[in-house]
């Protein structure tokens, strides 16, 4: 079932219908870590498409939040590229939220 979700959930991004997608990619989430706790497998995979669908939804604190899970949840891992992924939209995010944060003319 969380598989499914899961493919929906991209399904849904790819579409442009981001309320549809961040809906069933956290009840994916929820179901994951009722089952298998934080060892889920499939936990990197859904906070990374949740993250961005977040950050289409131009929501950058709470994709940035769901990044930096992503990246906790790998940290037991030694997988490089996907680490690699996580840190890319982590410096997007900060980004974001840093040059909407500041005044004009600063």
């Amino acid at each position: 079932a969380a598989e499914l979700r899961q493919k929906i959930g991209c399904i849904n991004i790819v579409k442009g219908d981001y309320a549809k997608a961040q809906a069933v990619l956290i009840e994916c989430i929820t179901d994951q870590k009722e089952e298998y706790g934080d060892a889920s497998p499939l936990l990197f995979t859904t906070l990374y498409n949740l993250g961005v669908c977040l950050h289409h939804m131009q929501r950058h604190e709470l994709s940035l939040s769901t990044f930096l899970k992503a990246l906790d949840s790998l940290n037991s891992t030694k997988d490089d590229i996907r680490i690699g992924y996580v840190q890319f939209w982590i410096g997007k995010e900060y980004h974001e939220i840093l040059d909407y944060s500041r005044p004009i003319g600063m």
